[in-house]
Parts: structure tokens; sequence; C-alpha cells
């Protein structure tokens, strides 16, 4: 009976007070354009619309960079870990907030800044000088299967795509790999080094007219964008994906992973990220607002995304510290201090 019981609830899942379920908001919404949506629960079901077609990751693969470097160097060494920087390593002609932070160049960097940049501002001389000096793109591919088996692949650097957009299809994901990765590395996976790029990619400031923008009060959003060349009405890609955490009626957390990809779209680039933040706010009323009322107490299993680690002194002569500026505001009161063993 219970089983039973099981089934009709996880049946449930889907249903919105509105009537439709998830799958057909999505579909309705999504119209003919091409975009691949995919979303798993805090039960593990997998809601997905074009899930297994192939879409340009952008910057979207400096998640994937980030998990496979915390893998390598493990924890202490993703706190201690520096990078020499040569004069050609700092393109002009690229997307680089850490050139323009630091316009006299830096010499060599603490790998926290570099993932700073990289995972939060989405540069992409963080990401090269990383590429370079720790795991080049065939390596990060190779680590990141053997992590996460899936339907994605790593091959190309920001400055080679740079130089030529047609090499940004070569580094691809389906959704479901994608949403799969975030729910395999926030629910599933807890190593202390993991927690590092966890609580970094909580300060995420690009692409706040995505998912974020279609959330609703008391959501917790960890995510990675990615976005494309953009010319006249043509975008190349505009992507987002990360996982959600929202606080049940009865005190749990719940969450969601999500992965919203949108390929060689006609219109602008404030239209895309629209049809990004309603597909986000039809998962949002779904899952976090109309489910738990009924369904609230099914999982409470909460994904472990907070660390203080004991962090370096920070260098004023190559740039500073991240993880130190970042410890005394490290997820203060969301699942704080969280660890969980693989």
């Amino acid at each position: 009976m219970k089983k039973i019981i099981i089934v009709i609830l996880t049946a449930m899942l889907t249903l919105s007070l509105s009537g439709m379920t998830l799958s057909e908001e999505l579909v309705q919404s999504i119209g003919d354009a091409n975009i691949g949506v995919a979303i798993i629960d805090s039960n593990g079901d997998t809601i997905e619309i074009n899930g297994d077609k192939h879409y340009p990751m952008m910057s979207v693969f400096k998640f994937h960079q980030a998990i496979a470097i915390s893998q390598h160097l493990g924890y202490p060494g993703i706190l201690t870990k520096r990078c020499p920087i040569d004069d050609g390593d700092m393109c002009s002609d690229t997307w680089s907030p850490m050139l323009r932070d630091f316009p006299g160049g830096l010499t060599s960097a603490d790998l926290t800044l570099l993932l700073k940049y990289s995972l939060i501002e989405s540069d992409n001389n963080a990401c090269d000088i990383i590429f370079k000096n720790l795991l080049s793109p065939f390596q990060t591919d190779s680590l990141m299967h053997s992590f996460y088996p899936g339907d994605y692949a790593i091959c190309q650097t920001e400055r080679e795509m740079n130089n030529n957009i047609s090499l940004c299809y070569n580094n691809y994901s389906t959704p479901k790999a994608a949403a799969g990765l975030v729910d395999k590395f926030f629910v599933h996976h807890g190593s202390e080094a993991a927690l590092v790029v966890k609580a970094l990619m909580g300060g995420t400031k690009t692409g706040l007219s995505r998912i974020k923008a279609g959330l609703g009060a008391g959501a917790t959003l960890f995510h990675k964008t990615g976005t494309g060349h953009c010319e006249d009405d043509y975008i190349q890609a505009v992507n987002d994906i990360g996982i959600v955490l929202y606080t049940r009626p009865d005190g749990t957390t719940g969450y969601y992973s999500i992965a919203v990809f949108v390929k060689d779209f006609k219109g602008s680039l404030e239209e895309a990220e629209k049809q990004i933040a309603d597909i986000s706010n039809i998962a949002w009323r779904h899952l976090a607002v109309d489910f738990p009322k009924t369904l609230s107490n099914l999982s409470s299993k909460a994904p472990t995304v907070g660390i203080k680690p004991n962090v370096p002194e920070e260098n004023p002569q190559n740039g500073p510290n991240f993880l130190g500026q970042l410890a005394g505001a490290m997820l203060e009161g969301i699942l704080d201090g969280m660890l969980m063993n693989e």
C-alpha cells in the first residue's frame, strides 16, 4: 500500500494548480524555439524537453572545469595553488573583468582568484590560464567523464572559440547531462574542495535575467551561465544551469537542478533571457510553490553547499586571495558547515 501511495504522489509531482503538468507548460512556453530543458527534483525525477539534443555550452563549461580542478587538486590544494601568468595570457579582445581590475597585469595569481573570475564573472582569460597551467581541455574532459559520464564534451579553449566561433559547437552538452551533473555535484558530492567551488557559484554575477529572474522570494540559486556570439537578431547560444534551494512549509529544504539551453535563437538577447526566465518561473511554481503544499515531506535531504575553509593570507603583490574575502560571508545561514562524505 505504501508503494502505491508513493507512485501516486510521484505522478502528482508535475501537477500545477493551473491544471497543466510541468511538461505541458514547458512545451507551451518553448513553442518552436530551439530550447532544451532538463529539471531534476529532490526525488530524483527528471522532466525534460529536447533533453537529449546537443547545445553549445559556451561559458557553462567553466563549471565543468572547476569541478575537474577540485577533483585534481583536492583540499587544501585548491586553496594553495598558484598559477604563473605570462604577458600573452591576458587577451584584450575577449570578455575579461580580471583585465579590467588589473590593467597593469599580473605575474601570477592564486587559483582561488582565477576561479572567482571564471565562475562568478565568467572571465575567459582566467579560464584559459587554468587550462594552460593545470588541466587542458582534453584532460578536463577525461577527468570529468570519470566523475560523471554523460553526453557532453570539452574540446576547445576560450581563445580558440573567440578566434573561430564555429568551434563553440565542439564544447557541447545535452540539457539532461547538464542537469545531471549539477545534481551529482551539489547533492551527492561533498568533498571540501568541491564545497569551495559551490560557494563561489553562489556569487555568480552573470545572467541575472535568466533562471534567477523566474524565482520567487526565499529562493537561493547556485548557477553558471553561458552566452554565445550575438549579431542583429541572431544569438548563437544563451544558457543557464544551476540548483535552486527553497524552504518548504515544514521547514525542510527543497531543491531542484535545472538546465536551460537556447541555440541559434532568432531574436534579441533580452528576448532569449526572458524565455529562460519564463521557463524558470514555470519550474518554480510547480516545484516550490504548488507541489510542497501537499507533498513537502517526500525528501528532506539537502545539498551540501557551505564551508568556511582555513584560508591563506592575502598577497597584495599578486592580487587578492579571494577566499580570504569570501570566508566571512560564505553562505552563512544556508546549510552552513554541512559536510557530506562521498
